[in-house]
């Protein structure tokens, strides 16, 4: 993660370096991305940038770990209840998706880099259905961005997977 120099920036210098992160992210696999393409888009020297990141790798999880942020549904606080609140939400993003400054990152990620980083998120916490909700949300999101011209065959298959699921509470 970020050090505490980065986290201090004033929010102007903040963000542009946030941007830059994104623009050479959403353009490059980790594997090929340049520090020199970012400080330059960024205007900071590379010394800045080593103050900031230990490395591109963790440039790359604070960037995603922020855009996720932004769109990431916290299943552990869902109504499982209510199948059809998972449905809505995954139907939302879906139509939102595209929309999203960050929609070339995540292609990128689940296309090039999900693997070079694979993080283990442990679930062994989770409750049964929290799990199972969690995995069929990630890999009908990775299907999106990978295959976006199905996307209605995989909402349709989330859609009656979840459904299932509810029809066995």
């Amino acid at each position: 993660m970020p050090k505490q120099t980065f986290l201090k920036l004033n929010a102007e210098k903040k963000k542009r370096v946030e941007n830059a992160l994104l623009n050479e992210f959403a353009h490059y696999p980790l594997n090929e991305a340049q520090v020199a393409r970012i400080i330059k888009d960024a205007s900071i020297s590379r010394g800045a940038f080593y103050k900031y990141f230990d490395d591109l790798t963790d440039a790359y999880q604070y960037l995603l770990h922020q855009e996720l942020g932004h769109v990431h549904v916290d299943l552990e606080n869902q109504d499982y209840t209510d199948p059809q609140l998972i449905i809505r939400q995954m139907r939302r993003f879906i139509d939102e998706a595209h929309t999203l400054p960050s929609y070339s990152l995540f292609q990128m990620h689940f296309k090039y880099n999900e693997n070079l980083l694979r993080p283990f998120i442990p679930t062994t916490e989770m409750k049964t259905t929290t799990w199972m909700y969690f995995i069929l949300s990630h890999e009908t999101l990775r299907s999106l961005f990978l295959d976006p011209a199905n996307q209605e065959f995989y909402f349709n298959r989330f859609k009656t997977a979840i459904a299932q699921i509810g029809k066995e509470q």
